[in-house]
């Protein structure tokens, strides 16, 4: 599939704020960058101008392009590890993200702890859901999660205390 003139685009504004921000960087300097593109800002700009109003077609656009910028920063090398990763950082809302060679073993220690919280809390997630498919498959094909909400839940109630006590 041709490549498109945005992901170029979007792939060459990671470069540069890579190259610029050695001490990392957030997805919002991406788009900046990304805005520093003439032809771009102006098409942005414009649209926001014509259709922006009942279409949010300008709306958007633009997050489609923070998707893009999003899938350029999930980029795996030819061992399927991520060229970037990102990590949280207290105070800020945005996720700050670095070239994963560039990280301190602080820092990686940092990524792998949020790792591995977001990997426990699929895992709750996972058990809980269980208890509705539990109940679900006692029904009919096509059965919904509403015809049973009232028995699981009490049961995954029960289920999280338990693991908080």
């Amino acid at each position: 599939m041709p490549r498109m003139f945005i992901q170029e685009l979007v792939e060459g504004a990671v470069s540069k704020v890579v190259r610029h921000k050695s001490n990392g960087f957030v997805k919002s300097e991406v788009m900046r960058e990304l805005r520093k593109n003439k032809k771009l800002d102006a098409a942005l700009r414009d649209i926001n101008a014509k259709y922006n109003g009942d279409w949010q077609l300008g709306d958007i656009l633009l997050r489609q392009i923070n998707t893009m910028i999003g899938t350029a920063l999930g980029v795996r090398d030819e061992n399927r590890i991520r060229i970037y990763e990102c990590y949280s950082v207290p105070g800020h809302r945005e996720r700050r993200w670095l070239p994963l060679r560039a990280m301190t073993l602080e820092m990686l220690r940092n990524v792998a702890r949020e790792t591995r919280v977001q990997a426990r809390q699929l895992n709750i997630k996972g058990e809980a859901y269980e208890f509705f498919i539990q109940e679900l498959e006692k029904l009919s094909e096509g059965a919904t999660i509403d015809q049973v909400y009232d028995i699981a839940a009490p049961k995954i109630v029960e289920f999280r205390s338990k693991r908080a006590a």
